[in-house]
């Protein structure tokens, strides 16, 4: 026997992806997805594969020795031979920017490449004029990784590895913090961070990985403080952190450091005493970081580079 309410169709649940994120933490979501899809792009991306990778390894390795600025006015330093080498052996050149074919490489010839030995005695002078205008502050996970790795006899395959793992696990960390931070805008900040460029970026050991973190991290500071209109002293320093870090390799990020400060200018907010004195505030802190930016570009911008790329100098 057939009822009428037998025959009422059944109705299914949609199932989206922005019904899925309601039920999952964007912050869960990235360090999961995100964390796993970094540890396999650190081992799985062929060495110098990230674009200008090696040049930064260069940088890296040169500030783990806490050598910051240029050696007698040149715009380069004496790193152990093998590292230029090991690029050699994977690149098929020691050339910046030169249109090359990549020597094919088996996983076994890779990992052999393991046992080369730093020999830190033999030394080459290297070109970095390219990057030597890089401040130290996006460098620093890779530098204290290569620096531990080069206490422990790591080869140069082996620090670079390593520099890799401690740029994507730091950057990666600011960004879920920067996710969780947000007061609206999780999930476009969630695609943003799992866009292939940007994870690609991250494991690896270019100073764009924490750029993009400490960008995202401003940004969500910059949001909250739009929502609640509240400026203690955690955000006013993790807002000029992440802003220096932001500007100091990428000067062009320099406008987004007012960023969201012109809408609260034009607000009705804007009248409280405290909400004034924040956004002044963030203003000075503003000019400072200019300035600071400014000051390092000119510190470094005397710097001649030297003639050939790389000279012997053992």
């Amino acid at each position: 026997m057939n009822s009428q309410t037998d025959q009422l169709p059944i109705s299914r649940p949609t199932v989206s992806f922005e019904s899925i994120l309601r039920h999952l933490s964007a912050t869960r979501v990235y360090l999961w997805l995100g964390g796993l899809s970094l540890i396999l792009l650190v081992f799985l991306t062929p060495p110098f594969q990230v674009p200008d990778e090696p040049q930064h390894f260069y940088r890296s390795y040169q500030l783990s020795e806490l050598q910051v600025w240029r050696a007698e006015g040149k715009a380069g330093s004496a790193v152990p031979a093998s590292l230029p080498e090991l690029v050699q052996h994977f690149m098929g050149t020691i050339a910046f920017h030169s249109f090359r074919e990549v020597p094919r490489q088996r996983l076994v010839d890779t990992l052999a490449e393991l046992h080369r030995p730093l020999d830190a005695q033999r030394m080459a002078y290297f070109d970095m004029s390219g990057i030597q205008s890089y401040a130290p502050l996006p460098y620093i996970p890779q530098a204290l990784a290569i620096a531990a790795g080069r206490a422990m006899d790591v080869g140069p395959l082996g620090l670079l590895y390593m520099g890799r793992l401690a740029n994507a696990l730091v950057a990666g960390l600011i960004t879920a913090f920067a996710i969780a931070l947000l007061p609206f805008g999780r999930t476009v900040a969630l695609v943003v961070a799992l866009l292939p460029m940007t994870l690609f970026q991250t494991a690896s050991v270019s100073p764009d990985a924490l750029t993009i973190a400490s960008a995202l991290l401003f940004t969500a500071v910059m949001a909250r403080f739009l929502v609640d209109g509240e400026w203690p002293r955690a955000r006013q320093a993790t807002a000029f952190v992440s802003g220096l870090v932001m500007c100091i390799v990428k000067v062009v990020y320099l406008p987004l450091l007012f960023a969201g400060l012109g809408a609260m200018l034009g607000a009705r907010q804007f009248s409280d005493p405290k909400i004034r004195r924040s956004v002044y505030m963030q203003l000075a802190a503003a000019v400072v970081i200019i300035v600071l930016s400014a000051l390092w570009f000119w510190s470094t911008h005397a710097a001649q580079a030297p003639g050939p790329a790389t000279v012997n100098l053992a």
